[in-house]
This record gives C-alpha cells, structure tokens and sequence, in this order.
C-alpha cells in the first residue's frame, strides 16, 4: 500500500466516475427528476409532519406528508406548494 502525504489531499481529484469507473456520476439533475412540485393547503403543521389536502379533490380527506421526505413553501392564506419524491406523492394519493 502506497503511503499518502498532504500533498495527495490537496490536489484536483478526476471527475468521479460511476460504479463500474466508465461514466461519470450524474449530478442533481437525476435526483430532481424523481421529484414533484405540488400546491396543496397546509391543515396542520406539527413538528414531524404536516397535514395537507389537495384542492382539486375536495372530497378527500387530510394527508400526512413526514418532514423528513419533503421540503415545502408557504404562499400565503394557507397554501402551500411542497416538493416531494414522485414515489410518495403517489402512495399518498396525491397524483
């Protein structure tokens, strides 16, 4: 095994390369394309979660979106837009 110096941490590394080295590692726009923008109405914000409901189904009831799993904007008089993985948006019934 090859000793290392300071000089082996300060130089440019090569572009990271993919799991078997022969493409390169996508950036963000991979994981962005998982995700949705969705404009709901924010019922009820509680430390871990936040409850929400879509109106364009009036008819359903509250969702409970984990605040672990998404990021969200308040608008103003309730509303809110939220960005979530597609995959829960799904499992939530929300698209």
């Amino acid at each position: 095994m090859r000793e290392r110096d300071t000089f082996d941490f300060m130089r440019e590394r090569e572009a990271p390369r993919g799991r078997h080295g022969d493409e390169p590692v996508r950036g963000n726009d991979s994981v962005r394309a998982d995700l949705v923008d969705l404009a709901l109405v924010l019922r009820m914000d509680k430390p871990l979660a936040i409850a929400v409901t879509d109106p364009a189904a009036p008819g359903r009831g509250w969702v409970w979106l984990p605040k672990s799993a998404i990021e969200y904007e308040h608008r103003g008089a309730g509303a809110v837009v939220v960005t979530m993985p597609r995959r829960l948006a799904v499992e939530k019934g929300l698209v």
